[in-house]
Parts: C-alpha cells; sequence; structure tokens
C-alpha cells in the first residue's frame, strides 16, 4: 500500500492549494492557451462534482471563446459522478482525473482523445466496461487498474498502438507486443511475449488467470494484490524474469517457478499466502523483501545456485520453522529471517557475515552453530532468541556485535574451539558456560555398509588430537583401503583439518558381474539378450523391439546403436527406451532393478502442461529401498521432467531390528551434543554395538567393546536412528 499512500498524500497536498481561472455551468477552467487557438482544461471543483456531467466543446469566457481540450489531472478525482459526456474536442485525459470515482459505471472516451494519463480511471469500482478509440496512442501507467467490476475492455479496430486482440479484454502494445491492463476474465493471447508493469495490480476479483508459453517476462506489480478466489498459478518455462512486488500481497497459496527464471525482483511475493515454495536452481540471489511476511509459508527450499538472500527476505514468516542456508550462500542480508518462527537452522560453511537483526525474536530457537567461515556477526543478530541454549562458535575468532545475543538466557552453552575461551569470554561479557571442543569436524563411512561398517575407537579431543578409526569387514569381504589411499587397519592419524573418510571393501573371492537389459514399458517394446555374456566371455549382444507405433530411441547410457554389442566390465543394467512415432514431449518412466526386491510406481505422471513427475520405490518383504539410478536417495520423490528421463530404483536387503521401547537399567546412553557424540557404559565384553537408520542400515557397527565407549555421531545426518546392543534398542534423534 506504500504506493497508494504517497499518492493520497501527494493528492491532499496539491487541492489544498487548488485554484482556477473561470467557472461556467457549474464546469471549472484552467486557461491553457491564452493565444489562437484558444484553449481550456477542466479543472477540479473544490466543493467536488457530482450526478452527470456534460462537459461542452467550446465555452465563452471574457469575449474569447475557448476549446476544451483536456480534462485535467485530478479533475474528478473521489467525486460521485454518476457519468460524463466529453466532446470530440477533448485530445488529454490527465493522471489521476477520474481516480477514485466510486459510482461511475460507464465512460464513453470521443475519438479525439490521444493520451490518458496515470491511474486516469484507478479504483473506479462501478466501471464494468471501457472502450479505447483509435485515436489514443498513449495509456500512463495503472490507468484502469483496481476497477473491481471491470469485465470488458474493447481497444477500436484501426489503432496504431494498442489492440485488445482475440477479444481478450485487455490493452496490448502492438510493437512490443506487451500486454498493458487486463480485467478479471482476461484470456491472455499466445501472442503476447510480455506482462507490463501493473497489469493486473490490485485486481481484487481475478478469479483464474493462465499465462502463455509465449510470455518471458513479468513486469513490476503485475499481479500486485490480487486477494479474488485465484489460489494457484503455473509460471511456464517461457518465462526467465519476474518483476519487483510482481506477486505481493496477493492470496495465492501455490505457485510453480520453473527453471528458465533467472531473476526475481524485490519484494516478488511480500505479504502473500503461500505455504510452500521451490526457488529453481536456475535463481542466484534471493532478493530484498521476496518472502517477507508469508506467514503462512511452512516450507522453502533454497537451491544451492543461490549465492545472496536479501534484507528481509524472509521476515515474519511466523510459520517458518527450519532453514537450510546452503553452501553456496555467501551473504545474509540485515534482518533477513527476523521474526521468524525458526526452530532449527543449518548455516552454510560459505557464510562470511551474518548481518545485523538477521535471527532476532526468533523466539523458538534453540541452538545455533556459527561456522568457522564467518567472520563476524551483526548488532542484534539474535536478539530476543529467548529459548536459544547452546551456541557453537567453529572459528576461533568470530567478532561479535552490539547486543548479538541480548536477552538470551545467560546460562546457554557456549561451545567454543581449543584455546579460544578468553576470546569469546571478552565478547560474551554476560555468558559465563563456556565449553572448549575440538574445532574439526571428522566424519567416517562405509563405502558400502552391506560390504562392512566402520567405527570410531578414540575420538580427537583439545588435549590429544589423534583419531582411531577401525575397519569392520562383513562376511565374503575384506577391507581394501581408505579414501585417501591409506591402507592401514585399524589406523591412528592426527586430526589437523576437516577430514572426511570412507571404507572401501573387496569381495574375498570375486564372483562375476551381474547384466540385464529391461524395457522402459513392455507396452511400448521388449528386449532379448542375443548372446549373454559370461566370465569367460564377457561380451554381451542385444536387441530393443519396439511395438506397434513405437521407435526405439536409446539405451539408458545415452547409446542409440541397435541391435548392441559391449563388453562387460562391471555390473550392469541397461533400459530400452521408446519414442511414440507421434512422440511430441519428452518419455518418462521408472523401473526396478529387480521385482524380486521391489516395485515402482508413478504417483503423478508427467505432462507437457505439468512436467512435475512424483514417485516412489515399494521395497518388498526382506529388502529396503536404497537408491535410485542417479545417485538420488529419495522416497517418495518429485522432479521437473526437461528431457527423456528413465530411473531405475535400486534395493538393499534389510536387517531387522527389535522394537524396545527401554532400555535395561544396567546400560545407560548419554548424549553429549556438544561433541557429537553419544557414550554408553555398563557394556559387558561381548556386547556389540550398532547404530541403525530408520531403512534398517547399518551405519555404525562395533564389536567385543568393553564396559564404557563413546561413539563420534558428527557424521550422522538429521533424523532418526536405533542405537542397538544386543538385543535391547534405544532411539536417537540427531538434530543439526
Amino acid at each position: 500500500m506504500k504506493k497508494i499512500t504517497f499518492i493520497l498524500i501527494l493528492l491532499m497536498a496539491i487541492f489544498s492549494a487548488w485554484s482556477h481561472d473561470f467557472e461556467s455551468g457549474g464546469i471549472y477552467y484552467n486557461i491553457t492557451s491564452n493565444t489562437a487557438p484558444y484553449t481550456v482544461e477542466v479543472t477540479r471543483n473544490s466543493l467536488g462534482y457530482t450526478g452527470n456531467i456534460i462537459i461542452p466543446s467550446t465555452i465563452s469566457y471574457n469575449n474569447i471563446t475557448y476549446s476544451v481540450t483536456s480534462i485535467g489531472e485530478n479533475a474528478f478525482y473521489g467525486d460521485p459522478i454518476r457519468s460524463i459526456i466529453m466532446p470530440n474536442s477533448i485530445v488529454s485525459i490527465g493522471d489521476s482525473a477520474f481516480m477514485f470515482c466510486p459510482i461511475i459505471t460507464a465512460i464513453t472516451i470521443p475519438n479525439s482523445v490521444t493520451s490518458i494519463g496515470a491511474y486516469a480511471f484507478f479504483y473506479c469500482g462501478s466501471l464494468t466496461a471501457i472502450t479505447i478509440p483509435n485515436s489514443v496512442t498513449s495509456i500512463g501507467n495503472y490507468a484502469f487498474n483496481s476497477c473491481d467490476s471491470l469485465n470488458s475492455i474493447v481497444v477500436v479496430n484501426g489503432n496504431t498502438k494498442y489492440d485488445s486482440r482475440n477479444n481478450c479484454n485487455a490493452i496490448i502494445e502492438t510493437s512490443t507486443n506487451t500486454l498493458l491492463i487486463g480485467c478479471r476474465n482476461t484470456v491472455i493471447p499466445n501472442s503476447v511475449t510480455s506482462i507490463g508493469v501493473g497489469a493486473f495490480f490490485y485486481c481484487r476479483s481475478l478469479t483464474a488467470i493462465t499465462i502463455p508459453n509465449s510470455v518471458t517476462s513479468i513486469g513490476d506489480s503485475a499481479f500486485y494484490g490480487c486477494s479474488g478466489d485465484s489460489k494457484s498459478i503455473t509460471i511456464p518455462y517461457s518465462v526467465t524474469i519476474i518483476g519487483k512486488y510482481a506477486f505481493a500481497g496477493c492470496s495465492l497459496t501455490s505457485i510453480t517457478i520453473p527453471n528458465s527464471v533467472t531473476n526475481i525482483g524485490d519484494y516478488a511475493f511480500f505479504g502473500c499466502g503461500l505455504t510452500s515454495i521451490t526457488i529453481p536452481n536456475s535463481v542466484t540471489s534471493i532478493g530484498i523483501g521476496m518472502f517477507g511476511r508469508c506467514s503462512s509459508l511452512t516450507s522453502i527450499i533454497i537451491p544451492n545456485s543461490v549465492t545472496t538472500i536479501g534484507a528481509s527476505a524472509f521476515f515474519y514468516c511466523r510459520s517458518l520453522t527450519s532453514i537450510t542456508i546452503p553452501n553456496s550462500v555467501t551473504s545474509i542480508g540485515n534482518s533477513a529471517f527476523r521474526d521468524c518462527g525458526l526452530t532449527s537452522v543449518i548455516i552454510g560453511d560459505s557464510v562470511a557475515n551474518i548481518g545485523e537483526n538477521v535471527f532476532s525474536d526468533c523466539q523458538g530457537l534453540t541452538s545455533i552453530t556459527i561456522p568457522n567461515s564467518v567472520t563476524s556477526i551483526g548488532d542484534q543478530a539474535f536478539f530476543l532468541c529467548r529459548s536459544l541454549t547452546s551456541i557453537t562458535f567453529c572459528r576461533t575468532n568470530t567478532t561479535i556485535g552490539v547486543n548479538s545475543f541480548n536477552s538470551c538466557s545467560s546460562n546457554a552453552r557456549i561451545y567454543v574451539p581449543c584455546g579460544s575461551s578468553s576470546w569469546y569470554i571478552a565478547q560474551l561479557p554476560a555468558f559465563f558456560n563456556f565449553i572448549e571442543v575440538f574445532p574439526y569436524t571428522y566424519t567416517l563411512s562405509s563405502q558400502d555398509t552391506l560390504k562392512g561398517m566402520v567405527s570410531s575407537i578414540a575420538s580427537p579431543t583439545c588435549s590429544n588430537s589423534n583419531w582411531t578409526i577401525n575397519a569392520i569387514p562383513n562376511s565374503g569381504y575384506t577391507f581394501s583401503n581408505w579414501s585417501d589411499g591409506n591402507t592401514q587397519n585399524p589406523r591412528t592419524l592426527t586430526i589437523t583439518q576437516d577430514t572426511n573418510l570412507v571404507a572401501y571393501f573387496t569381495a574375498s573371492s570375486q564372483q562375476w558381474y551381474k547384466f540385464s537389459i529391461i524395457s522402459e514399458d513392455i507396452t511400448k517394446g521388449t528386449v532379448q539378450i542375443v548372446v549373454q555374456p559370461d566370465k569367460d566371455n564377457p561380451q554381451a549382444t542385444f536387441i530393443a523391439l519396439p511395438n506397434s507405433g513405437y521407435t526405439f530411441s536409446r539405451w539408458s547410457d545415452g547409446n542409440t546403436q541397435n541391435p548392441r554389442s559391449i563388453t562387460v566390465t562391471q555390473d550392469t543394467v541397461l533400459v530400452a527406451c521408446f519414442t511414440s512415432s507421434s512422440q511430441d514431449w519428452y518419455n518418462f518412466n521408472v523401473l526396478s532393478e529387480d521385482n524380486v526386491k521391489g516395485t515402482v510406481q508413478i504417483v503423478v505422471s508427467p505432462t507437457q502442461a505439468n512436467p512435475q513427475a512424483t514417485f516412489i520405490a515399494l521395497p518388498n518383504t526382506g529388502y529396503n529401498f536404497a537408491r535410485w539410478s542417479d545417485g538420488n536417495t529419495q522416497n517418495p520423490r518429485s522432479i521437473m521432467v526437461t528431457k527423456d528421463t528413465i530411473l531405475i530404483a535400486f534395493f538393499n536387503q534389510s536387517i531387522g531390528i527389535k522394537d524396545v521401547d527401554e532400555v535395561e537399567t544396567i546400560i545407560k546412553v548419554y548424549p553429549n551434543p556438544a561433541k557429537s557424540q553419544i557414550t554408553i557404559i555398563g557394556l559387558e565384553q561381548t556386547d556389540n554395538i550398532q547404530i541403525i537408520n530408520t531403512v534398517g542400515q547399518i551405519v555404525k557397527y562395533y564389536n567385543n567393546v568393553s564396559e564404557t565407549i563413546t561413539i563420534n555421531i558428527a557424521d550422522l545426518s538429521q533424523g532418526l536412528y536405533f542405537v542397538k546392543i544386543g538385543n535391547i534398542v534405544r532411539k536417537l534423534v540427531v538434530e543439526k
């Protein structure tokens, strides 16, 4: 409402000093030319006009006959006129001339008019139709916006500047194919390439809108304040630019932004009713106030393409409880997440500075980790975060601004790197609970938990930076090497930087490779192995056989030979893809690597009109979903289909666990969030310990442990796990 408020204040100042040259027949005039040809404009009546207005073409004053050639700025602003008749002598209608005229229902613009000013008929709520004569060559911004009853806009044939092609109830600038003004039942023609500034500004009765594939840009304030029944909108893949305030103040609850969009203006969705949104990975910046005051927003994914988050970008998103700022982001603007409902925040390790008030008044936030990349924290960055009880600094000397943590509990635990207590005590004099922790992260994982497990025998501390690790091969496998090439096992190394190690295993007795070929859809075509490969003769020959109405397209590795021969040197699954003989969009399918292990199901099939696909892998009894063929592990999963796509679901054999609610009293588990560890005491020498995820995979394994063991869990992703101690199970929730 800032623009409207500014206009009203300006008009009040103008009205207070309004003047006119003369009055005749109840209409006030200003002389615009005192020499031939003599002209006047209709000007404002300080008491206002009412009823039905008839403007003459000429008027006499002081024995001079003047031609009435224009309706002046603000001439009928806010007046309760019912109708107006303008003569053919009028050539211009000034800015805001009929703005806020509440009861005028119809108006005829004569063929003599060449220009209509900005806001000329703005907020004429009873105006139902408007006809633009072929003489008009200039129309100002917002000329007919906020006319809630406007159902019809017609441009007379022969106009050289504008048209309303295909009876679309809109004004289109012919030379640029830009839609300038629309009404609530506008159908945008396919020839339009741009939706102009304020095209549907404050169209509060807008019930539906379809943006055609021809549109490449949506202008500033194009749909500002559209609070009608329209709750969703799909932006086509042709659009690359969304302007400032484009959808601000709308009642939208959902919107799809395609990967074609590279630029979204400041405040584009400010104050919308959105509940969730996915920002495409084509966008590099989240602008100032882009989602500010979206109080219903509960979920948003910031892609790795984004490098900057603007000031107040998510201000007052009270329903937003968690946010992950990816490692690509280097800058977070002032007040970016101020007064949000956040309870969980992950800050990427590329952020150099946290600005002023970035997380202030996030009263549900209980813990925060400041990564090593952050050199400074702005004033009041976490002001009024009253629930904050754990603050972790990964850098030895982060500069902290004035009142950055004011109103936070002085009992909060402050975790700092080894040897940096004195620095942070000086920075945060109101706090007293400082705890030094090892400054580097160290993670350990197995190449494949079906082949072997890993364990951390002794973790580094401030006094001893040595880390002792062990790789534990499963039956039928042997340890091969660590990801840095070292082959020692067990192994002790000194941690002087963030370290991530993976254990690799090889089969004890090398079996030969699995080989199979699959059809993406047997209704489209089948496949046949002509020559089956084996260890002695690893060359395979196979063929794809399309059904009637289809042609062979390609194999899943991109090769288009058919028939085809290859030498098998690894486990291989190839899928034959087929194309309809009259194909006009992309092939999409999901398959199972082995129907004995599990099946797949497409929940939502993609189409050209809606290219988003949703699908799920369904493991059979005794198996768990492992991954898709592109490495992704989400299940169920949704993707945008932008090319021929085929995905294969892979499954692992499951490892069952017993569901036990309580641990025997002799065994106790103590979490240590500061060091990302758990300590287990009361163990017997024969106890084995497993940490198992929710799909049954063992992610950590320890055998023949002593009475007490400390386990590093820093490498575990956020989520629910089970700690299995012999036949006893304890739930473990990892929060980051």
